[in-house]
């Protein structure tokens, strides 16, 4: 129990370091002018860090409600679903109030999935979530084709460059603005991101919570001996699958509007999944190293505290790129960005520590526990009082 607990916690503290890394060139905005290590910084982030972290962390999030499913039973089921609608309306006020690109809404609807899926053998979730995965990425080369037969050879808005850059200024200005500018800004990049949400992510975190569920059904983080050899077998098919994949999407932007670009991005689906499996793998191998029990005490205590600290990424990027602060965003070059990101990262790991030292869970995670079972739960653990003299 308590080693799976560790690598649970170690995994999603990796987790939050990338999708962090990721996430805040969102809060930065267009580089400064002359900012001449953006687009190696662009290519590093496609290459090693975009879809992979929260790959990562949707796969985490699936295995955690299996354990909690498997644990309760059908008694968890009312509890579940407070969650869910709960950690839904975290996720909105989020995506409007601090960061747009907010997965936690998106993670609420695909837990619904799962819930009413909890009946199913694992063998069979197995089979859904590889099926949902090609699906996903055979949809993606049907619509590449069809679009090229169509004629599509580029990007629609290449005619309308001069209109993007206006509306990118002016979001930049809205976002150094007040909180009515702030949020109505905010308001229009997510209803802009709903589609993608609604056509793309969301299907696609379910087909990773389904992994996840089928893997925390099977238990595969919950033995103490995971076998080294499974491990590494796990880090060389995922490295030799996923690294082609990566390098396409750097070389072929999944981000651009054309059907090469729709193309890699189904290519995408199915190997994004096979690198982030290798860099748990790797981790996992690292941990049983000295070097990798050290790095253990430190990334456990951030993942324990998993929403409380993804919560918090947004809540110090707001304060230091949009109005709500100091309102940075466009005059950081790429390169800052990345070691604010890493600092804002260590602030937590040793927040995190000093929190857990004296409390159970972390604050939101406290919130969500007592909306879960419809009662306050005890934040300070319990204190053994000496007999008195």
């Amino acid at each position: 129990m308590a080693e799976r607990i560790v690598n649970l916690d170690v995994l999603r503290g990796f987790a939050l370091l990338g999708i962090l890394i990721v996430n805040i060139t969102v809060f930065q905005g267009e580089p400064p002018p002359g900012d001449e290590s953006a687009g190696l910084v662009k290519d590093i982030l496609t290459f090693a860090f975009s879809d992979k972290f929260y790959t990562l962390f949707a796969l985490l999030f699936g295995y955690g409600l299996a354990i909690q499913m498997r644990r309760a039973g059908t008694e968890h089921v009312p509890r579940m679903r407070r969650r869910l609608a709960f950690l839904l309306v975290i996720g909105l006020l989020h995506a409007v109030f601090l960061f747009f690109g907010d997965v936690l809404a998106s993670y609420a609807i695909a837990g619904a999935v799962l819930l009413a899926m909890r009946n199913l053998s694992p063998r069979t979730v197995a089979r859904a979530a590889v099926c949902a995965v090609i699906g996903l990425a055979a949809l993606h080369w049907v619509l590449a084709l069809g679009w090229a037969l169509a004629g599509g050879a580029g990007d629609p808005a290449a005619s309308d460059g001069g209109e993007a850059v206006a509306a990118a200024a002016a979001a930049m200005e809205a976002y150094q603005g007040s909180f009515t500018d702030i949020v109505g800004q905010r308001l229009s990049d997510l209803a802009g991101f709903a589609p993608l949400t609604l056509g793309l992510l969301l299907p696609n975190y379910i087909a990773l919570f389904l992994a996840g569920m089928a893997a925390g059904a099977y238990g595969l983080l919950d033995r103490s001996d995971l076998p080294v050899r499974r491990l590494r077998q796990a880090l060389v098919i995922g490295l030799a699958v996923g690294l082609p994949g990566a390098a396409l999407s750097t070389v072929f932007p999944i981000s651009e509007a054309n059907p090469v670009s729709v193309a890699i991005r189904g290519i995408s689906m199915l190997t994004v999944p096979a690198l982030t499996i290798a860099y748990g793998a790797g981790l996992l191998l690292l941990l049983r190293t000295r070097a990798g029990r050290r790095l253990s005490g430190v990334l456990a205590p951030a993942g324990r505290m998993a929403l409380s600290n993804y919560l918090g990424q947004s809540v110090l990027c707001a304060f230091l790129f949009t109005g709500y602060g100091l309102a940075l965003i466009g005059t950081v070059g790429s390169l800052a960005t990345a070691g604010i990101a890493i600092a804002i990262f260590a602030v937590q790991v040793v927040a995190s520590r000093w929190w857990l030292r004296r409390f159970r869970f972390g604050p939101m995670e406290w919130l969500l526990r007592s909306v879960t079972y419809w009662r306050r739960q005890t934040l300070r653990p319990a204190q053994v009082i000496p007999p008195s003299a």
